[in-house]
């Protein structure tokens, strides 16, 4: 929607804008009025989200991703979540954040069915990360989308990489908790265990 503002010329021209407005409005469900302001709170923050800073770009942007997602708007959803990851990258926020916002772009992707996508995202992420516990995330998210795609052989070395990176985590003076492995290695298994199903000759 295109929305041009024309220069008022006198009072009775501001009086006649106003009341169109408002007749235009009276015109709108309760539902397209919340879906208009969302696209509005949407093209601000993706046209001046740098500029607005951080936490409150990343405030508004999250609530509108929750909007959508309860909705089920998934391609306004990844498009909000990208470029808040943008925002996030350009701010230069900590890692944990910018992990956590590639990890929320990833989901978008999955949302939509992108799943080869998805995990190409968090694999890609994963390797430019240098904390071991983000990478042992993304790549262990990489490793699920990979699988949930049948590409069995990708996900069995993400899942490794995640695993390696958790051992790297505990090295690091963090707790390598026995759930934590376990998790891990179940995944491997059940990966094995559906690739089994698809190709009963492996």
């Amino acid at each position: 929607m295109k929305i041009e503002f024309v220069p008022l010329q006198d009072k009775s021209d501001s009086i006649r804008a106003y009341y169109s407005m408002g007749e235009y409005m009276s015109w709108l469900t309760a539902r397209q009025k919340e879906d208009l302001a969302d696209r509005i709170v949407h093209l601000l923050l993706r046209a001046r989200g740098n500029i607005l800073g951080f936490d409150l770009s990343y405030s508004l942007g999250t609530d509108l991703c929750d909007q959508y997602v309860r909705k089920k708007y998934w391609k306004e959803h990844l498009d909000a979540r990208m470029f808040l990851a943008d925002i996030a990258f350009t701010t230069e926020q900590r890692e944990n954040t910018t992990a956590d916002a590639i990890n929320c772009v990833g989901e978008a992707l999955e949302n939509l069915g992108r799943f080869r996508d998805a995990a190409e995202v968090y694999g890609d992420a994963a390797k430019s990360v240098s904390d071991a516990g983000n990478r042992n995330g993304l790549f262990c998210n990489s490793g699920l989308a990979f699988k949930r795609n049948m590409n069995y052989e990708e996900a069995e070395l993400a899942y490794i990489l995640s695993l390696r990176a958790k051992w790297e985590d505990s090295s690091m003076g963090r707790n390598l908790s026995h759930r934590d492995t376990v998790w891990h290695f179940s995944n491997l298994m059940m990966m094995y265990a559906d690739r089994g199903r698809k190709y009963p000759m492996l």
